[in-house]
């Protein structure tokens, strides 16, 4: 009989660890994503647009809607609803701080929300289409520090040769660290997994972006004037509650042998 308990614990064990192992795709709050994506763990593309910032104690805001999420379009990963974001960072320092001829801008207060809405509306002229409904993620700026800036901030971003932020026409790119702190899909994102300058494993994503004036040129009723894409590349982890019972299936098998060991 005991021969037959162990055999039945190591095998729940083994199919635990399994089913965690290569998890099924995952649903919250609309959205459904494969967590078992090769080589790139998880990454979302999307379509951004901001504000421009002249000065040190800008805001710059922002809008954009989700393409891709983990290596599927819109129809698949959110059939019936769309991923809509909005995100927030101040100016805090400006200058060619790496004297290679071009502008570097560093940012802080960075923050970044994901909204679910089973609406399709979304319409980068009206900044409200892109705030409503459920707050699926909600992240917050990662401090790190750029060694070649000698410079600490949440984002650290750089014109392209030519521009200047009075031109009110920037064009550069991007990049920063996030962690996760709030909304329906935090406990399968809140990983720590992201390196920053002094730490291994302590931030939850990689942000970069790239921007440029609209085509046409002008600026939206909301001051949105500039227009690029992002990518957000972080880890996902199965359902919490998977996790759970593949550690209470190991834990019991751990004990099962040490039991057998002592006797």
């Amino acid at each position: 009989m005991k021969t037959i308990m162990k055999n039945a614990l190591l095998g729940s064990a083994m199919t635990l660890a399994t089913s965690a192992a290569i998890a099924a795709p995952i649903t919250v709050a609309g959205v459904t994503w494969d967590p078992d994506q090769p080589f790139i763990d998880f990454a979302a593309q999307a379509a951004v647009y901001e504000t421009n910032v002249n000065n040190i104690g800008d805001n710059l805001y922002g809008i954009g809607k989700v393409s891709q999420f983990n290596g599927q379009n819109e129809s698949s990963f959110c059939p019936s609803c769309q991923l809509t974001f909005e995100f927030g960072y101040t100016v805090s320092e400006i200058g060619d701080f790496d004297t290679n001829g071009t502008i570097d801008v560093i940012f802080t207060d960075g923050w970044l929300k994901f909204y679910v809405d089973s609406s399709t509306s979304f319409d980068f002229t009206d900044a409200s289409t892109a705030i409503d409904g459920t707050l699926f993620l909600e992240l917050a700026g990662h401090e790190d520090f750029d060694p070649l800036l000698g410079k600490t901030g949440d984002l650290f971003g750089e014109l392209d040769a030519g521009f200047a932020l009075t031109d009110n026409n920037e064009e550069g790119e991007g990049s920063g660290l996030f962690d996760v702190v709030g909304g329906a899909a935090a406990a399968n994102f809140d990983t720590n997994t992201k390196d920053d300058f002094f730490n291994e494993n302590v931030a939850d994503f990689n942000f970069t972006s790239s921007f440029q004036p609209f085509s046409t040129g002008g600026v939206t009723n909301d001051g949105l004037a500039l227009v690029g894409t992002s990518e957000l590349i972080g880890d996902s982890v199965p359902e919490p509650g998977m996790l759970a019972l593949m550690g209470a299936g190991l834990l019991g098998f751990t004990a099962m042998r040490r039991r057998k060991n002592s006797i």
